[in-house]
């Protein structure tokens, strides 16, 4: 039985993903209208990478249903030309998902 219940818990932890952060100007924004937003940094995501996050990764991190308080730091960092430290965990669809993010 302890064997199963160690399986299983390395089964698990195997499928949770930790976090990884990322520094840098927000060189591009996507948005559409069903409510998605995703951005590009400059020197892109290379911690990300680093950290596997997101092996079908496509450069950008977004958010599939983003609270507009994230769309608009995103926005005010974009326009400000402000860098954006960007917190990312696993995947959304292609892209790195951002779970949050400090403009710095």
């Amino acid at each position: 039985m302890k064997y199963i219940g160690a399986g299983l818990l390395i089964s698990l932890s195997s499928l949770s993903f930790g976090y990884s952060q990322d520094a840098g100007i927000v060189t591009r924004v996507f948005v559409s209208s069903g409510g998605e937003i995703a951005i590009q940094i400059e020197g892109g995501f290379k911690d990300s990478i680093a950290d596997g996050q997101c092996a079908s990764n496509n450069g950008w991190a977004g958010h599939s249903s983003a609270d507009p308080v994230l769309k608009a730091a995103i926005l005010a960092a974009k326009a400000s030309g402000q860098s954006l430290t960007v917190t990312t965990e696993g995947c959304n669809g292609a892209w790195f998902k951002v779970k949050d993010l400090y403009i710095n």
